[in-house]
């Protein structure tokens, strides 16, 4: 029996976004960062101790950012919904949630 138009189509939407999670995959592997955070990353999640570049690869830009420069560095609180993410000099230092 022949795939019905639907069921074809469905399959090549699968097959695309299976496609696109194998090249972020591999675009992420080959920015050398450690193991585990590769893998955080790769599963859109972060952690203290990141840097903006591997924040935005784990959970993309931020809708807005709010900035404050003193004498001791740059402060930051990075938007995404209802999540609010703080940077100093790049490095994320903590998280707030709604939960």
């Amino acid at each position: 029996m022949r795939a019905s138009a639907n069921q074809r189509s469905a399959a090549a939407a699968r097959n695309a976004a299976q496609q696109r999670a194998q090249e972020r995959r591999r675009a992420i592997v080959a920015k050398g960062w450690s193991p585990d955070v590769t893998e955080l990353v790769i599963a859109r999640r972060f952690r203290i101790g990141f840097t903006k570049s591997q924040l935005i690869a784990a959970i993309g830009s931020p809708q807005n950012i709010n900035r404050t420069v003193t004498g001791y560095g740059v402060h930051e609180q990075w938007i995404y919904g209802n999540l609010y993410v703080y940077l100093e000099d790049g490095v994320v230092t903590a998280f707030q949630d709604m939960r």
